[in-house]
């Protein structure tokens, strides 16, 4: 907030850098800070402790990264957050998913033997879209993420996140 207000020196130091204002991970623009929604936390399952990527991130969820499974110089995305979302998602790569591609970027990111070797039911990936969209998006979009993750995620904030499958279906909040 503090790149819109004159006074600041964020402003002055950062203002003639990011002229259009600060936007969001989906490219929607910050409006106002996000409400301090309390993190549920994701647990690891015992068999494969995959709690580097399978996790929620940022914002009340705490300052840390993604960093991968394999080694920990690469690090994935934190995606989701908004001014209605106060925490995002560890994205499973870097890849967005739409209606048009979800079922080839879902196999290429997520259908490896090593994610099935390594993870077990986790190695499982759904397209996770959020709304609102950006103006210039010409289909929706989403972040390829594994799907325990966008499940509890779609349950923290279901007037705003859908999980989809790699027909493009909306997939269920499991009960």
């Amino acid at each position: 907030m503090a790149l819109v207000d004159p006074d600041d020196p964020v402003h002055t130091t950062y203002a003639p850098i990011f002229q259009g204002g600060c936007v969001w991970s989906d490219g929607t623009p910050v409006t106002q800070r996000a409400p301090d929604t309390p993190c549920p936390g994701i647990e690891p399952t015992a068999a494969t402790n995959y709690f580097p990527v399978l996790r929620f991130c940022g914002g009340t969820c705490g300052r840390g990264g993604c960093t991968d499974l394999f080694t920990e110089y690469f690090s994935h995305d934190c995606v989701g957050r908004s001014d209605s979302r106060s925490f995002g998602v560890c994205a499973a790569d870097g890849v967005r998913c739409s209606a048009s591609n979800v079922g080839s970027v879902l196999h290429n990111v997520c259908s490896y033997g090593y994610r099935e070797e390594w993870l077990g039911a986790d190695a499982t990936c759904l397209c996770m879209v959020t709304q609102p969209q950006p103006d210039w998006a010409e289909e929706e979009l989403g972040w390829v993420v594994p799907a325990r993750s966008c499940l509890e995620y779609q349950r923290a904030f279901p007037d705003s996140v859908d999980c989809r499958d790699e027909e493009y279906e909306r997939v269920p909040t499991p009960p």
